[in-house]
């Protein structure tokens, strides 16, 4: 599901001429950085631990989440 919202909101709102260059920057994201975190986060949670790095995960999310929320542009999208 959010595969397909994506790809509408980025067909309708990103121009042509850069779709590009926006879809690489999330490849870069998601195959380059996503297994980075992945790699350093078996040694955070050994030194922290498991739990606050989960809770730490948590908080990092609903944080994004709300802030992407705030921005007035983003809830007028129009998308229904």
């Amino acid at each position: 599901m959010c595969s397909t919202l994506l790809s509408s909101v980025t067909q309708r709102e990103i121009p042509a001429e850069v779709r590009g260059r926006t879809s690489a920057f999330s490849g870069l994201g998601a195959f380059a950085l996503g297994p980075l975190g992945l790699a350093l986060a078996g040694p955070v949670a050994g030194s922290v631990g498991a739990d606050h790095l989960l809770a730490f995960g948590v908080m990092w999310q609903l944080t994004a989440v709300a802030v992407v929320l705030a921005i007035p542009s983003v809830r007028r999208n129009g998308v229904s």
